[in-house]
């Protein structure tokens, strides 16, 4: 009978090679695996997730109530603008002096020959001594 011939072992670069991809197979692998038991983990916790809303779904939320007051307010109403008067006058002296008191308020009616202010005398006096001289 013959022998079979025997193969001759493998070199060192082959042995090297398949350890290379024995060890990368196994890497991605462990890769693999572990975003699968991630994957599966967030998978679990969304699952948990919707069954709790589900189950929120049905009942009736807790609500704050507060009985009305009614309250008066008064209406507010903000305007931009300007004013103008409806007359206007321009008032002029007979004799220059400084004025004592203002005898009207703002806004105040008033007719013709009301007195508006009163001029103090010393300085009436003193400019009319002043024209003359």
């Amino acid at each position: 009978m013959t022998e079979p011939a025997l193969r001759p072992p493998p070199t060192l670069a082959k042995r090297v090679a398949a350890l290379l991809v024995i060890g990368m197979l196994g890497v991605l692998g462990a890769f693999v695996g572990m975003r699968l038991l991630s994957a599966m983990g967030e998978q679990a916790a969304l699952e948990q997730e919707r069954q709790a809303a589900a189950e929120r779904a049905g009942e009736v939320p807790e609500v704050a109530v507060t009985i009305g007051v009614p309250v008066e307010t008064a209406p507010v109403v903000i305007l931009t603008g300007t004013l103008e008067p409806a007359q206007a006058a321009d008032l002029a002296f007979g004799v220059p002096g400084q004025v004592e008191s203002v005898e009207v308020n703002l806004g105040q009616h008033v007719d013709e020959g009301d007195v508006l202010v009163r001029l103090d005398r010393r300085s009436v006096g003193a400019a009319s001594a002043q024209s003359t001289a």
